[in-house]
């Protein structure tokens, strides 16, 4: 994998971080006033950022940071492949493992440029 390519996946990554923490903010903010347990939060964030790359990526097959980078998902096994994200330290595995992230190769898809 290219380094371009590896660049444009990590601004994606930290676009869609970004766009997930707005999204968490009322929620949060509740949680907070209402003294509601903790693990609710993690749960809602847990859920959040699931569906997020799951659905968009399945409907759309690109995220708002993979839009914004021009880039898509190619291949079919959505479900596993967000479930993959979920793996310790999977957004280092390009280190190891020639430029390509574990929730890639796992699920047999893979991120390319659009035009």
């Amino acid at each position: 994998m290219n380094n371009k390519l590896i660049e444009k996946r990590i601004i994606a990554y930290l676009i869609d971080g970004f766009v997930i923490n707005l999204l968490s903010v009322p929620v949060y903010e509740y949680i907070i006033s209402e003294e509601i347990v903790p693990f609710y939060g993690i749960l809602f964030q847990f859920l959040l950022f699931f569906s997020y790359f799951f659905f968009l990526e399945m409907i759309f097959k690109k995220t708002l940071g993979k839009f914004f980078m021009n880039l898509k998902v190619e291949g079919d096994h959505f479900f596993l492949r967000t479930i993959c994200r979920f793996i310790p330290f999977d957004f280092f595995s390009f280190i190891i493992n020639d430029g390509i992230l574990w929730h890639d190769s796992l699920s047999k898809t893979s991120v390319i440029y659009t035009k």
